[in-house]
Order: structure tokens, then sequence, then C-alpha cells
């Protein structure tokens, strides 16, 4: 059955360090590999404007090896960062699990990170990659993924507004910024609801897919 862990990271991610020196809000939306060692980073940032161009510089200094930024506001700017794929990922990517929250996120204040794994073998796998990588982290919770873990009222709306306008196509007709706009809702938390949201329809069929598949093995 898969399992959502909720790990202590130590030490907190330089994004969060910069999000706290300027009381920012920073958040990974997306993520995708770039190479065999690589990684892409989209990244919004919203902050006072007087300190926005501060916490961009900050950030190019952080170990990316290139960072495209655009303001799309007096105190916001959607950057994407080039990086060496960070130790924490790499051992996500081998261990097989899944990421509900990134760790790398500005407001994640406390280091928390969530995932998902598919058994008890998965999660010592991705601890036991951690360890290697020198990478410190606690178990701070585990609990199971049931089919009972419906989806609330926001979460259900926020995901069939982002449906409608086109969020989940390729390519994308409104992009995370647009969207948050539209609901209302600041983008780093939107982007929360919409993880949860997905996180729970991952596992309501990844529940079915493991049983179907057992059945077909005839265990």
């Amino acid at each position: 059955m898969l399992r959502q862990v909720s790990l202590a990271v130590d030490p907190v991610s330089p994004i969060q360090k910069i999000a706290e020196k300027y009381d920012a809000d920073i958040s990974v939306l997306d993520c995708k590999d770039f190479n065999t060692k690589g990684m892409m980073m989209l990244i919004d940032i919203a902050a006072p404007k007087e300190k926005l161009g501060d916490v961009t510089e900050d950030l190019r200094k952080t170990g990316f090896k290139k960072l495209y930024s655009a303001r799309s506001g007096s105190s916001r700017s959607l950057c994407v960062a080039v990086l060496d794929r960070p130790p924490i990922c790499q051992a996500v990517l081998d261990a097989g699990a899944l990421c509900v929250t990134c760790p790398y996120n500005g407001e994640s204040k406390e280091g928390r990170w969530k995932i998902l794994v598919r058994d008890s073998d998965t999660l010592k796998t991705l601890l036991t990659k951690l360890e290697r990588q020198k990478v410190s982290v606690k178990i701070a919770d585990v609990s199971n993924v049931s089919q009972d873990d419906e989806l609330t009222a926001r979460q259900r709306e926020v995901l069939s507004k982002a449906i409608s306008l086109g969020f989940y196509e390729f390519p994308r007709k409104i992009d995370l910024t647009s969207l948050s706009k539209t609901v209302n809702i600041k983008p780093s938390t939107l982007s929360e609801i919409l993880r949860n949201a997905e996180r729970k329809i991952l596992a309501h069929y990844g529940d079915r897919y493991s049983l179907t598949r057992k059945s077909n093995e005839g265990f």
C-alpha cells in the first residue's frame, strides 16, 4: 500500500534560507531532468519590490549553473534554474519514490518534505541512499494513503478550474501564475492544493493498480 512519509530535512535548503532572509515567498513550481546529471527548476518568487533584485541575485549564488528570470510584476519574478541534480532529488529518483511537496520550497521553514513510497522497502532504500548522499533526515510521520482519502471541496473546485482552463494540457493553455489570479490564491498555496489533490488521486489509482496486479499474479 502507498504510504505518505513526512521527513524533517537538515540542513534546510539555500532557497529556504534566502526566503527567510528577505521575507520572500519562493516556490518550486516544477522540476524536470535536464540531462543525466542535471535538472531544471521552475521557481516563483514573491518579495517586496525593493528586495526582489537581491533575492534573485542571491539565488544565482546558490549553486545554479544558470538562472533565467523574468518579472511578471513589480514584486514577482518567474525563474528557470539549471543545476546539478541535488542529492535529495537523486535519491528520490533512484529509490522510485514521488515528491508530494518539494524540500526546496521557501515556505517550508521547518524543512518538512512529504513523499509517497510504494512500501516499506522503498522507504528503506530512500533512507539508505540519502545517508550515502550525506543528507540528514528524520521521519516525522508515516501514514497510509487510503482510497477513502477523498478530495476536499476546495481541492475539487480548484482542480476542476485547472482542468477546464487547460492547466493539465500539453502545452499548457494557462500557467500557474495566471491560474492563481483566476482563483484568487497565491501561487505557492495553489501549487500545494494541486499537489495534495494529485497525491490523493495518485494514491487512489495506485491502490487499485496494486490490487489488480496482485489479483492477476495470483497473490
